[in-house]
This record gives C-alpha cells, sequence and structure tokens, in this order.
C-alpha cells in the first residue's frame, strides 16, 4: 500500500510549474495561489502518480478535493515537514493515503448521535424515566459553554455523559 517514487517539486502546482520528471513520479507542491482542486488536477494531467502539498505557513492543515472523483493519492503535511521534504527531492519517496470506512463528522451531523447515545445510556440506568426527565437529566449535567445558558453557538454546552447517567442511577 502507497506510492513509492521519486520526489519531484513542483512549485506552487501551477500549470508549466511541472518538469516532464514529474510524469509517474510523486509531485511536492507548496500550498498557496490556486486551489487544492487545482493543484491535484495539473499534477495528474502533467502524469505525477501522487501529490504532497505543503503548508506555506507554520503549522499544519487539511485541505479538500471537494466531491469525490479519481484523484491520484493527495497528502497534505505542514510547513516543516515541506522543508524536510524539499531536502529529499530526487529521492525516494512514498505516499500512503490511506482510506478507511471512518470519517470525521462536526456540527449537527455528530451533535445528533452523540447526544442520542447518551440518552439511551441514561435510559438504560433507570428504564422507568420519562422523557421529559431524562431531558432535564442531559441538560442539567451539561458543562455550559460560552454565554450563560442556551446559545446558538454551544447550545446547552458539552455533554457529561458520566454526570447524566450518575444522575440517572440515583
Amino acid at each position: 500500500p502507497g506510492v513509492a517514487r521519486t520526489l519531484v517539486d513542483c512549485g506552487l502546482g501551477q500549470v508549466g510549474e511541472f518538469p516532464a520528471a514529474v510524469g509517474d513520479n510523486i509531485a511536492l507542491i507548496q500550498r498557496g495561489t490556486i486551489s487544492f482542486v487545482d493543484k491535484v488536477t495539473n499534477a495528474m494531467n502533467a502524469g505525477a502518480v501522487a501529490v504532497i502539498i505543503y503548508n506555506n505557513a507554520p503549522g499544519d492543515f487539511t485541505g479538500t478535493l471537494g466531491a469525490a472523483g479519481n484523484w491520484i493519492p493527495a497528502v497534505s503535511v505542514s510547513d516543516t515537514t515541506g522543508a524536510t521534504l524539499k531536502t529529499q527531492v530526487g529521492k525516494s519517496a512514498t505516499v500512503v493515503n490511506k482510506i478507511s470506512d471512518w470519517d470525521h463528522y462536526d456540527g449537527t451531523s455528530m451533535a445528533t448521535p452523540h447526544t442520542a447515545g447518551v440518552l439511551a445510556l441514561i435510559w438504560s440506568a433507570n428504564p422507568i424515566l420519562s422523557n421529559t426527565t431524562v431531558e432535564s437529566y442531559l441538560f442539567a449535567t451539561c458543562k455550559d459553554l460560552g454565554a450563560a445558558g442556551y446559545d446558538t453557538t454551544y447550545g446547552r454546552g458539552l455533554i457529561n455523559a458520566d454526570a447524566a447517567v450518575a444522575k440517572a442511577g440515583k
């Protein structure tokens, strides 16, 4: 698993910045100027078999290619990792783009199933509780974040599953 080829510096990944040597090799591209989609598309059109995009500012970042497609492996790395990789241009490198059935969610896409799970835990601790009581235990044990009480940024706050289940078990 992974693509092992020669690492080739391709600047910012703009059309015209890809040397012929990138064909069947790995394109090392700096973040900036054009979108990640354009960088990877340009690398694919130049014949690269994988892309490493390194940050142009301190720290890590996560780029996106938008919609699913027939992309070559593409990964993002920090500026310091990029600087190290630049010293390895012309040498063999391996890009591993691990694909799994796990996904990353945030906002209501993650809060809703998490809340449902905690509500189920509360009921399992005390199955005779009413819906209203279960809800009140959940809200009473949340850690308030942001403005006091309910707010549109944090809702009721951070759920404390242990405290909610303990309250239900009394």
